[in-house]
């Protein structure tokens, strides 16, 4: 049995995900050989113990063009946003594999029209609501509409997260997270522990190290900053996202995409999520966020106000209801999924 997994090249959070579900759909599935389409820098970062499984094999080179976020705008100016998939078409395995699973790029459907989506936003959606006008964006979004009403494929998503898009314009099968409940530190640190995650966004994680800096100056907190990011002169300590890292936090400020969101609620790590004002994705995880009582929402224009927010997030009484929703919040999405996938084999 071959399954293909085509991972979007934006962030790591897609391919964790997928690497994630990957355990459950071998345990149903013994004859199964997964074959994900990946960035080489997703596979050099994450790959790890799965670069030895004969049951996976990686394949880098047709993804590494597809769409992916900018903040800058000029960047989707004369872009071909479609052309990505002409290095599939030749590929032999897209066209026999026994099922397809596309994270975000509903633009596989040209070339596969029973795959299944995966993920809780559309492209076309988040960038023509955050930069209208751009004609290559309009073509992107006017295919993916197209290819939707053609093919109305599932959508496998976290229903905590799922865009109105999502649910208005696919068959959205509604998820739990894809994570499961981890050990979490029963009480809050003496010293307060504060991790500072930007994700694969420069701009973003620059101007939290910014943040993170000048509140190391005010504050006797101990605050973690991605390992790769500490210089040997920052007050920080080097956080690697392993779960034992993890359970000894007592609060992430962070971009909230839904791989950092799926950890917090792995351990019980209260939010401050950061809304990005120009991307509809982050601005509407933010909200969720607030909304659901995982944490507290914070504007990117408004950074000056994080000291404030987070201490505020941090009081005993207030610390203790983020951790229990956190703790509340259904997971074992990857389970269900697989499920899905099982009745829709037959």
């Amino acid at each position: 049995m071959q399954g293909v997994f085509i991972v979007s090249p934006n962030g790591l959070g897609h391919f964790k995900r997928t690497l994630g579900w990957l355990p459950s759909l071998f345990d149903a599935f013994p004859s199964l050989t997964a074959h994900v389409l990946a960035c080489q820098w997703q596979v050099e970062r994450l790959g790890g113990e799965w670069l030895t499984s004969p049951r996976i094999h990686f394949h880098t080179g047709f993804v590494d063009a597809a769409v992916r976020w900018s903040r800058q705008a000029e960047d989707y100016h004369g872009a071909d946003l479609l052309g990505w998939t002409q290095t599939l078409e030749s590929w032999p395995l897209l066209a026999s594999a026994d099922f397809v699973v596309s994270d975000n790029l509903v633009e596989v459907l040209r070339l596969r029209s029973d795959a299944i989506m995966m993920g809780s936003f559309l492209w076309g959606d988040i960038l023509n609501g955050a930069y209208p006008g751009i004609a290559s964006i309009e073509r992107y979004r006017e295919k993916e509409v197209r290819l939707l009403q053609a093919h109305q494929p599932p959508m496998l998503c976290v229903g905590d997260m799922a865009m109105p898009a999502v649910r208005e314009q696919t068959q959205a099968v509604l998820c739990p997270w894809f994570t499961e409940r981890l050990a979490i530190s029963a009480a809050q640190q003496l010293k307060p522990q504060v991790a500072f995650l930007g994700g694969a966004t420069p701009s973003i994680q620059s101007e939290l190290l910014t943040q993170a800096r000048q509140l190391s100056t005010a504050v006797d907190w101990e605050i973690w900053v991605p390992d790769r990011m500490v210089q040997p002169e920052d007050p920080f300590q080097p956080f690697d996202f392993s779960p034992t890292r993890w359970r000894t936090l007592d609060a992430v400020v962070c971009r909230p995409g839904i791989g950092t969101l799926s950890d917090a609620i792995s351990h019980g790590v209260p939010v401050l999520a950061l809304e990005e004002p120009e991307n509809p994705e982050m601005w509407h995880n933010a909200q969720q966020v607030k909304a659901l009582g995982m944490g507290e929402a914070l504007s990117l224009d408004a950074l000056n106000q994080l000291p404030e927010v987070l201490t505020k997030l941090l009081e005993p009484s207030a610390f203790k209801g983020y951790q229990e929703v956190l703790q509340s919040r259904p997971v074992g999405g990857h389970l269900m999924a697989t499920e899905w996938l099982k009745a829709w084999l037959g």
